[in-house]
């Protein structure tokens, strides 16, 4: 990122201080979402070179298990990234979201991206309350909000891309964290529902990350107020809890999952002997299909030696030029 790219970081030292807070206060970190890759590589730009060496210190963060769990070949990978699975659309009471409110409270980093999902046009989008649940569920520890923002990803990562480009200029901003104090004695002096108190943390996140935004892009401050109040509204509506390209994602990671387990069932059930037969079976149709032509001694030796790897037999006996 800094140096393929330009990288221009404002305000790291917010996030330097919230690393070495006190042991056992958890931290919460939260941007906006413009690329599949926007963590790790904008974080990187954020975090002091010392911290890579300790990887207790590390972010966990969220994904969707559509696209980092799908492969089982992914799994372990992204186990060891410290990512923790959760499903589009599930809402907020899932086991992903229970195992980071743990991670929080035992003063652990955990890194969200409260809008839910990606920004189809680089603005900042309402985010939703499943942010406040986990300041909530970690309230007695007094966690550090730290928020920060950034623009230029979109051009780095276009959507479809496989590899970063090049020559791009990505600007960051690190904000100071958020205070919440006062909406949690509020929640508790007036005993509010839960909604209500994690409408008001998400409201008040979303409206920091809005303000810091505009900032990072020189939005007017009539557009700002435009955003907050589409921010408000559809907190207090609700709409946070749905977005209709939700069930798109959730029928393609379906189909995916059974596409999966059908390929492997069979191996899995049977093992290698079913493969074998699979192939002594279509080594028997290659012979049976070359018999006669004029290619049918190439072809039936390919079939022989085919069947020979159905069989068990070494690879190199029977395989046609070989020693």
């Amino acid at each position: 990122m800094t140096r393929a790219n330009t990288t221009h970081v404002e305000g790291a030292e917010h996030m330097a201080a919230a690393l070495a807070r006190q042991a056992g206060r958890p931290l919460i970190t939260v941007c906006n979402h413009a690329a599949s890759m926007d963590d790790p590589l904008v974080m990187s730009t954020i975090l002091p070179p010392a911290v890579y060496s300790d990887s207790a210190q590390l972010r966990w963060t969220l994904c969707a298990s559509d696209r980092c769990f799908h492969r089982e070949l992914l799994v372990p990978f992204f186990r060891a990234a410290k990512v923790l699975p959760v499903q589009r659309g599930a809402g907020m009471f899932q086991p992903g979201l229970a195992a980071a409110e743990e991670r929080l409270r035992s003063g652990d980093w955990v890194h969200i991206f409260p809008e839910g999902t990606r920004s189809r046009d680089g603005r900042m989008q309402p985010v939703r309350k499943g942010v406040g649940r986990l300041v909530a569920a970690c309230a007695e520890s007094d966690p550090v909000i730290v928020p920060f923002v950034h623009t230029g990803m979109r051009e780095v990562l276009p959507k479809g891309s496989l590899l970063p480009k090049v020559n791009q200029e990505v600007k960051v901003l690190v904000g100071e964290p958020i205070d919440v104090s006062d909406l949690l004695a509020a929640a508790a002096q007036q005993s509010w529902p839960d909604d209500k108190l994690y409408t008001r943390i998400a409201n008040r996140i979303g409206g920091r990350m809005a303000a810091l935004k505009a900032q990072l892009d020189g939005l007017p401050l009539e557009e700002l107020s435009a955003q907050q109040e589409a921010q408000q509204q559809a907190l207090e509506q609700g709409l946070d809890l749905y977005d209709p390209v939700d069930n798109a994602y959730r029928a393609r990671s379906l189909w995916e999952r059974v596409s999966f387990r059908m390929q492997h069932r069979e191996w899995a059930e049977h093992g290698i002997a079913s493969a074998r037969a699979r192939l002594a079976a279509a080594a028997a149709q290659l012979s049976a299909a070359t018999t006669g032509g004029e290619s049918g001694s190439s072809s039936s030796s390919i079939g022989s030696w085919m069947e020979a790897v159905a069989a068990g037999r070494s690879a190199q006996e029977g395989v046609p030029g070989a020693a």
